[in-house]
């Protein structure tokens, strides 16, 4: 199964690009030893050499390695000791003049023991690890204390080698490691191969394997970093300045930039004085601080679905909530062709479209409240304040959230909804606000489209 590895030290968000993760439902984890990202797949060879700390030389368990290939034909590798990560070994093919990486390796040392363990690029998807290797430009603005990936072009052995298979890799590199060590081919040297069900139940093993699954572990490792968060709209520019450290937000400081000319003031909401705006910042500020950052409906190895404590929860939902206006006049013509859309039998979709600050929640507001309207739909009527989510993986969660769903066991959010409007007896009324922010998100439109249908 195709996974994505990080580095202890390392930041998701600066790493993966988690848009791409979900749409392919690939999980990921944090590994204990160092290195960088790596992507995996059944075209990728992993090798692990375990000895005694005494014994251990990196430089010879590299040589394992590089003695096992090039008895295939290949000549052109090279051992290469980064200069920027003088831990770690790489292994390079020369292709006209270029060299590209076909291998990385990394290194872990605890107490009396110590292991070498890499990757061999055999014939892996090299289309979907760019995707998934590649955050979006977005995350240029995040400033990280964590260690980035250095990032290299790379190639499959069978680009240039097709007679390069897993099971000659596999055959090689177990003969080269009997002659470095003198291992016997009989009795202890003999291959073998070891299944998942043989340490499933081990007690430390299991322990082990839930403790990388935890958000403890996954997202609560991730060094301190900081991130800008901007959003412009016509009466002025919104930008949200977020801390965080071992997965929780330290700080979240707010502003709006009201420096903007208005050739027409009408477009100006009329709470957006510097009084009322600095008010609701602040209020913003306060419900993200002290909050765990994550990444809704993405899938941390083994745990299969969404990591405890995103962002958004219910109570963010109802606090972001305009209330209905008390008093409401005027718009008439809208609002019956509304009411009369939603009182049909078949499922009604309309759009309520115009610039910002015209007053479009405050009308669907009043839609919703209309007597008919919750005659029909009764406690089926949900509003969620999309201007909290910036892509649509968080619009999809906070609908979630909204309907009150359980994420059951081996389903993602959007199973779940589908699963939830499938079976349901009675009408739901969904009313996306400020739908814009969630479809303008990055690498969103296609996922938001997805969601809609």
């Amino acid at each position: 199964m195709t996974r994505v590895w990080l580095w202890r030290n390392q930041n998701p968000w600066k790493e993966v690009n988690f848009v791409a993760l979900n749409e392919q439902r690939i999980p990921w984890i944090r590994r204990r030893s160092g290195g960088g990202t790596v992507y995996h797949d059944l075209g990728n060879t992993n090798f692990s050499v375990h000895l005694p700390r005494a014994a251990f030389d990196r430089h010879m368990t590299a040589q394992v390695v590089l003695r096992a290939v090039q008895p295939m034909g290949i000549p052109a590798l090279t051992w290469f000791l980064s200069l920027l990560l003088p831990s770690h070994f790489h292994l390079l093919i020369a292709i006209r003049f270029a060299l590209l990486h076909v291998s990385g390796s990394a290194y872990k040392i605890v107490n009396k023991r110590a292991y070498h363990h890499g990757t061999m690029l055999i014939s892996t998807k090299l289309n979907t690890l760019g995707e998934v290797l590649k955050p979006g430009k977005d995350k240029d603005a995040m400033e990280t204390k964590g260690v980035a990936s250095v990032r290299s072009p790379v190639r499959n052995l069978q680009q240039s080698y097709e007679e390069v298979t897993h099971d000659r890799f596999v055959q090689a590199v177990a003969k080269a490691f009997r002659e470095e060590y003198g291992v016997d081919s009989e009795g202890t040297g003999e291959i073998q191969v070891i299944g998942e069900k043989r340490y499933r139940d081990v007690e430390y093993i299991q322990k082990g394997i839930n403790e990388l699954k935890s958000w403890e572990w996954a997202y609560g490792q991730t060094p301190e970093f900081t991130y800008t968060i901007q959003k412009d709209f016509n009466w002025g520019i919104v930008r949200a300045k977020i801390r965080s450290k071992h997965g929780i937000i330290l700080d979240c400081d707010c502003s709006v930039d009201h420096s903007l000319s208005f050739d027409d003031m009408s477009l100006r909401p009329g709470n957006v004085s510097d009084a009322n705006t600095q008010n609701e910042m602040e209020k913003i500020s306060t419900l993200f601080r002290g909050r765990k950052y994550g990444v809704s409906g993405s899938r941390v190895e083994g745990s299969g679905v969404a990591p405890q404590g995103p962002v958004i929860t219910y109570q963010d939902i109802k606090l972001a909530t305009p209330a209905a206006p008390a008093l409401f006049a005027g718009r008439e013509d809208i609002t019956k062709e509304a009411v009369e859309n939603l009182l049909q039998v078949r499922p009604a979709h309309f759009a309520i479209l115009g610039a910002g600050g015209m007053g479009k929640s405050t009308l669907a507001l009043h839609i919703i409240k209309n007597a008919e309207v919750i005659k029909k739909f009764q406690d089926k009527i949900f509003f969620v304040p999309c201007e909290i989510c910036l892509d649509a993986t968080s619009l999809i969660h906070a609908v979630v959230q909204s309907l009150r769903l359980q994420v059951q066991q081996g389903k993602n959010e959007l199973e779940v909804l589908d699963i939830c409007f499938a079976r349901a007896q009675t009408p739901i009324l969904l009313v996306l606000d400020n739908f814009e922010t969630p479809w303008n998100g990055t690498g969103s439109q296609n996922a938001v489209v997805n969601f809609i249908d």
